[in-house]
């Protein structure tokens, strides 16, 4: 998939041309490699670099390489999917840790109050379990 092309200081080209390379882009590119040092772009979907050739003083002529981007996009959009699955992964993960949290914050509450309730409607054998383990976040307190 990828091209080079090296046209001499006239512009007449001195190596074989990809069918994708006859736009007037890619002639600009290389006039303008030959009048400075390099350039890179983009143009109809090829990535592209140009450097001149020779002596800054009497410039020989130029270079182009190019490489069609769908590579780049290719592995551009699987590296995206990968953000995109992380990102859900780590949203999942986040929700069972905050039920979690809160199932270990609400339950003795709950317990408490069904105890409550059912000690104010006359059932004064209800006892709170005070046989758990502290659930305190810090355990060394």
């Amino acid at each position: 998939g990828g091209v080079v092309v090296i046209p001499d200081a006239a512009g007449n080209r001195l190596a074989p041309t990809g069918p994708m390379l006859h736009g007037s882009e890619f002639v600009a590119a290389l006039r303008a490699a030959r009048a400075r040092s390099s350039t890179a772009g983009e143009i109809d979907g090829i990535v592209y670099v140009t450097a001149a050739i020779g002596p800054q003083s009497a410039r020989q002529g130029a270079v182009l390489v190019g490489q069609p981007d769908d590579l780049i996009d290719a592995r551009v959009h699987r590296f995206s999917l990968l953000l995109v699955a992380t990102g859900v992964a780590v949203l999942a993960a986040a929700v069972v840790v905050a039920q979690q949290m809160a199932r270990w914050a609400i339950d003795p509450l709950k317990q408490l109050d069904d105890h409550a309730v059912a000690f104010g409607q006359g059932d004064l054998q209800q006892r709170a379990d005070t046989d758990r383990k502290s659930t305190r976040l810090n355990s060394s307190h």
